[in-house]
Protein backbone atom coordinates (compact mmCIF):
# COMPACT_ATOMS: atom_id res chain seq x y z
CA UNK A 1 0.00 0.00 0.00
CA UNK A 2 1.78 3.62 -1.02
CA UNK A 3 1.80 6.35 1.03
CA UNK A 4 -1.21 8.31 -0.85
CA UNK A 5 -3.57 5.72 -0.26
CA UNK A 6 -2.73 5.31 3.72
CA UNK A 7 -2.86 9.36 3.89
CA UNK A 8 -6.36 9.07 1.73
CA UNK A 9 -7.65 6.03 4.30
CA UNK A 10 -6.44 7.97 7.72
CA UNK A 11 -8.12 10.97 6.51
CA UNK A 12 -11.82 9.03 5.71
CA UNK A 13 -11.09 7.43 8.93
CA UNK A 14 -10.72 10.67 10.74
CA UNK A 15 -13.70 11.94 9.23
CA UNK A 16 -15.96 9.26 9.92
CA UNK A 17 -14.97 9.30 13.49
CA UNK A 18 -16.07 12.87 13.66
CA UNK A 19 -19.60 12.09 12.23
CA UNK A 20 -20.43 9.53 14.42
CA UNK A 21 -19.16 11.61 17.32
CA UNK A 22 -21.54 14.29 16.11
CA UNK A 23 -24.14 11.58 15.19
CA UNK A 24 -24.31 10.84 19.34
CA UNK A 25 -27.35 12.68 21.26
CA UNK A 26 -26.80 13.34 24.83
CA UNK A 27 -29.66 13.12 27.44
CA UNK A 28 -28.21 15.10 30.93
CA UNK A 29 -30.44 14.23 33.92
CA UNK A 30 -30.52 17.20 36.30
CA UNK A 31 -32.64 15.85 39.49
CA UNK A 32 -32.40 14.58 43.53
CA UNK A 33 -31.69 10.81 44.54
CA UNK A 34 -35.21 9.42 42.90
CA UNK A 35 -32.69 10.05 40.02
CA UNK A 36 -29.18 9.52 40.88
CA UNK A 37 -26.91 7.08 40.19
CA UNK A 38 -26.44 4.49 43.34
CA UNK A 39 -23.23 2.21 44.12
CA UNK A 40 -23.72 -1.27 43.22
CA UNK A 41 -22.42 -3.05 46.69
CA UNK A 42 -23.54 -5.92 48.29
CA UNK A 43 -26.70 -4.43 50.36
CA UNK A 44 -27.30 -1.36 48.49
CA UNK A 45 -30.75 -2.32 47.16
CA UNK A 46 -31.24 1.19 46.00
CA UNK A 47 -31.29 2.32 42.63
CA UNK A 48 -32.04 5.89 40.76
CA UNK A 49 -34.49 5.44 37.84
CA UNK A 50 -31.68 7.70 35.91
CA UNK A 51 -29.19 4.89 36.61
CA UNK A 52 -30.99 2.20 34.44
CA UNK A 53 -32.21 4.66 31.64
CA UNK A 54 -29.32 4.58 29.50
CA UNK A 55 -29.97 0.80 28.88
CA UNK A 56 -33.50 1.46 27.05
CA UNK A 57 -31.40 2.94 24.00
CA UNK A 58 -29.88 1.74 21.12
CA UNK A 59 -25.75 3.32 19.91
CA UNK A 60 -25.79 7.25 19.50
CA UNK A 61 -27.59 8.11 22.75
CA UNK A 62 -25.83 8.59 25.76
CA UNK A 63 -26.94 9.68 29.22
CA UNK A 64 -25.13 11.86 31.81
CA UNK A 65 -26.66 11.22 34.92
CA UNK A 66 -25.95 14.63 37.22
CA UNK A 67 -28.73 13.43 39.70
CA UNK A 68 -27.28 13.77 43.21
CA UNK A 69 -28.98 12.76 46.57
CA UNK A 70 -30.83 15.37 48.56
CA UNK A 71 -30.47 18.03 45.96
CA UNK A 72 -32.84 20.53 45.25
CA UNK A 73 -33.13 23.44 42.48
CA UNK A 74 -31.42 25.66 45.10
CA UNK A 75 -28.76 23.55 46.20
CA UNK A 76 -27.86 22.13 42.71
CA UNK A 77 -27.70 25.92 41.69
CA UNK A 78 -25.95 27.00 44.35
CA UNK A 79 -23.55 24.01 44.91
CA UNK A 80 -22.42 24.93 40.94
CA UNK A 81 -23.92 21.47 39.75
CA UNK A 82 -25.87 23.21 37.28
CA UNK A 83 -22.85 25.25 35.80
CA UNK A 84 -21.14 22.04 35.11
CA UNK A 85 -24.15 20.17 33.49
CA UNK A 86 -24.46 23.27 31.34
CA UNK A 87 -20.66 23.58 30.32
CA UNK A 88 -21.10 20.14 28.38
CA UNK A 89 -24.37 20.79 26.99
CA UNK A 90 -24.22 21.29 23.68
CA UNK A 91 -26.68 22.14 20.89
CA UNK A 92 -28.80 19.32 20.50
CA UNK A 93 -28.96 18.02 23.46
CA UNK A 94 -31.76 17.03 25.73
CA UNK A 95 -32.07 17.81 29.59
CA UNK A 96 -34.23 16.25 31.45
CA UNK A 97 -35.21 18.37 35.03
CA UNK A 98 -36.52 16.45 38.07
CA UNK A 99 -36.43 18.51 41.31
CA UNK A 100 -39.26 19.02 43.92
CA UNK A 101 -38.87 16.16 46.81
CA UNK A 102 -36.46 18.48 48.42
CA UNK A 103 -36.89 21.91 47.82
CA UNK A 104 -40.02 21.56 50.54
CA UNK A 105 -37.83 20.92 53.15
CA UNK A 106 -38.78 24.10 55.14
CA UNK A 107 -36.12 23.29 58.00
CA UNK A 108 -33.24 23.79 55.57
CA UNK A 109 -32.49 26.52 54.39
CA UNK A 110 -29.70 24.84 52.15
CA UNK A 111 -32.39 23.05 49.75
CA UNK A 112 -35.60 24.94 50.69
CA UNK A 113 -37.16 26.74 47.87
CA UNK A 114 -40.68 28.21 48.30
CA UNK A 115 -43.18 26.94 45.65
CA UNK A 116 -44.64 30.12 43.73
CA UNK A 117 -41.33 32.33 44.14
CA UNK A 118 -37.96 30.36 44.39
CA UNK A 119 -38.88 27.21 42.93
CA UNK A 120 -40.71 28.61 39.98
CA UNK A 121 -38.09 31.26 39.53
CA UNK A 122 -35.21 28.35 39.43
CA UNK A 123 -37.16 26.13 37.09
CA UNK A 124 -37.27 29.17 35.03
CA UNK A 125 -33.65 29.87 34.99
CA UNK A 126 -32.99 25.97 34.21
CA UNK A 127 -35.50 26.37 31.19
CA UNK A 128 -33.64 29.32 29.94
CA UNK A 129 -30.41 28.45 29.96
CA UNK A 130 -30.67 25.14 28.08
CA UNK A 131 -32.46 27.25 25.30
CA UNK A 132 -29.60 29.54 25.61
CA UNK A 133 -27.67 26.67 24.70
CA UNK A 134 -29.35 25.45 21.95
CA UNK A 135 -30.85 22.26 23.95
CA UNK A 136 -34.25 20.98 24.72
CA UNK A 137 -35.17 21.28 28.15
CA UNK A 138 -37.93 18.68 29.54
CA UNK A 139 -39.57 18.89 32.89
CA UNK A 140 -40.52 16.36 34.99
CA UNK A 141 -42.96 16.57 38.20
CA UNK A 142 -41.64 14.22 40.90
CA UNK A 143 -42.45 11.24 41.40
CA UNK A 144 -44.88 10.40 44.38
CA UNK A 145 -43.59 8.99 47.61
CA UNK A 146 -45.49 5.78 48.79
CA UNK A 147 -48.26 6.92 51.25
CA UNK A 148 -51.81 4.91 52.47
CA UNK A 149 -53.79 6.36 55.26
CA UNK A 150 -54.91 3.40 57.70
CA UNK A 151 -57.83 2.31 55.48
CA UNK A 152 -55.54 2.13 52.86
CA UNK A 153 -56.30 5.11 50.74
CA UNK A 154 -53.47 7.04 48.69
CA UNK A 155 -52.62 10.58 49.46
CA UNK A 156 -50.26 13.03 48.38
CA UNK A 157 -47.10 14.58 49.82
CA UNK A 158 -46.00 17.33 46.80
CA UNK A 159 -48.17 19.42 47.95
CA UNK A 160 -48.15 22.70 45.48
CA UNK A 161 -44.81 21.78 43.73
CA UNK A 162 -46.20 19.60 40.94
CA UNK A 163 -48.91 22.19 39.64
CA UNK A 164 -45.75 24.82 39.83
CA UNK A 165 -43.87 22.46 36.90
CA UNK A 166 -46.99 22.21 34.62
CA UNK A 167 -47.47 25.57 35.41
CA UNK A 168 -43.87 26.63 34.14
CA UNK A 169 -43.94 24.39 31.24
CA UNK A 170 -47.10 25.58 29.60
CA UNK A 171 -45.37 29.42 30.25
CA UNK A 172 -42.15 28.41 28.80
CA UNK A 173 -43.94 26.40 26.30
CA UNK A 174 -41.85 23.27 26.74
CA UNK A 175 -42.18 19.39 27.09
CA UNK A 176 -43.50 18.18 30.17
CA UNK A 177 -43.52 14.80 31.60
CA UNK A 178 -46.06 14.41 34.20
CA UNK A 179 -44.37 11.33 36.13
CA UNK A 180 -46.20 12.96 39.52
CA UNK A 181 -49.40 12.10 37.79
CA UNK A 182 -48.15 8.39 36.34
CA UNK A 183 -46.47 7.15 39.28
CA UNK A 184 -49.64 8.62 41.45
CA UNK A 185 -51.90 6.45 39.48
CA UNK A 186 -49.72 3.52 39.00
CA UNK A 187 -49.80 3.38 43.01
CA UNK A 188 -52.84 4.18 43.53
CA UNK A 189 -53.66 1.04 41.12
CA UNK A 190 -50.96 -1.44 42.96
CA UNK A 191 -52.85 -0.82 45.88
CA UNK A 192 -50.54 -0.47 49.71
CA UNK A 193 -49.42 -3.93 49.59
CA UNK A 194 -47.69 -4.62 46.03
CA UNK A 195 -46.42 -0.61 46.00
CA UNK A 196 -43.76 -1.62 48.39
CA UNK A 197 -42.21 -3.35 45.55
CA UNK A 198 -41.35 0.02 43.87
CA UNK A 199 -39.46 1.35 46.91
CA UNK A 200 -37.47 -0.09 49.27
CA UNK A 201 -39.30 -2.61 51.65
CA UNK A 202 -36.47 -5.18 51.92
CA UNK A 203 -35.72 -7.80 54.33
CA UNK A 204 -32.35 -7.95 55.30
CA UNK A 205 -32.35 -11.76 54.52
CA UNK A 206 -32.34 -10.58 50.53
CA UNK A 207 -28.56 -8.68 50.85
CA UNK A 208 -26.03 -10.44 52.16
CA UNK A 209 -24.21 -6.77 53.72
CA UNK A 210 -27.63 -5.94 54.81
CA UNK A 211 -27.77 -5.48 58.98
CA UNK A 212 -31.40 -4.54 59.44
CA UNK A 213 -34.59 -4.30 57.38
CA UNK A 214 -35.24 -1.20 54.99
CA UNK A 215 -38.85 0.65 55.05
CA UNK A 216 -38.32 3.51 52.81
CA UNK A 217 -40.91 5.08 50.64
CA UNK A 218 -39.53 7.86 48.82
CA UNK A 219 -36.35 5.98 46.85
CA UNK A 220 -36.74 3.04 44.46
CA UNK A 221 -36.02 -0.56 44.27
CA UNK A 222 -34.50 -2.04 40.86
CA UNK A 223 -37.71 -3.13 39.93
CA UNK A 224 -39.21 0.83 40.88
CA UNK A 225 -36.50 2.90 39.34
CA UNK A 226 -37.48 0.21 35.73
CA UNK A 227 -40.88 1.06 35.97
CA UNK A 228 -40.51 4.69 36.38
CA UNK A 229 -38.03 4.32 33.36
CA UNK A 230 -40.39 2.89 31.47
CA UNK A 231 -42.68 5.84 32.13
CA UNK A 232 -40.47 7.94 30.99
CA UNK A 233 -39.73 5.87 27.95
CA UNK A 234 -43.60 5.69 27.20
CA UNK A 235 -43.31 9.68 27.17
CA UNK A 236 -40.10 9.86 24.99
CA UNK A 237 -42.28 7.65 22.22
CA UNK A 238 -45.44 9.91 23.00
CA UNK A 239 -43.77 13.96 22.59
CA UNK A 240 -40.07 13.36 21.01
CA UNK A 241 -40.07 11.07 17.56
CA UNK A 242 -36.48 11.83 16.87
CA UNK A 243 -35.56 10.42 20.16
CA UNK A 244 -38.30 7.15 19.84
CA UNK A 245 -36.61 5.80 16.93
CA UNK A 246 -33.62 5.23 19.29
CA UNK A 247 -35.19 3.44 21.66
CA UNK A 248 -34.56 -0.60 21.75
CA UNK A 249 -37.63 -2.42 20.59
Amino acid sequence: MNRSLIIVLFVVAISLAACNKNEVVTIHLAGDSTVADKPYRHGNPEKGWGQVFPLYFEPGVFVQNHGVNGRSTKSFIDEGRWSTLLESLKPGDYVFIQFGHNDSKEDDSTRYAAPFSDYRNNLIKMVDDVVEKGGTPVLLTSIVRRRFNDDGVFYDTHGDYPAVVRSVAQEKEVLLFDLHKLSKRYIKTLGSELSKKIFLHINKIEYPDLTDHILDDTHLSAIGAFRISDMVVAEIRSQIPELANKIKN
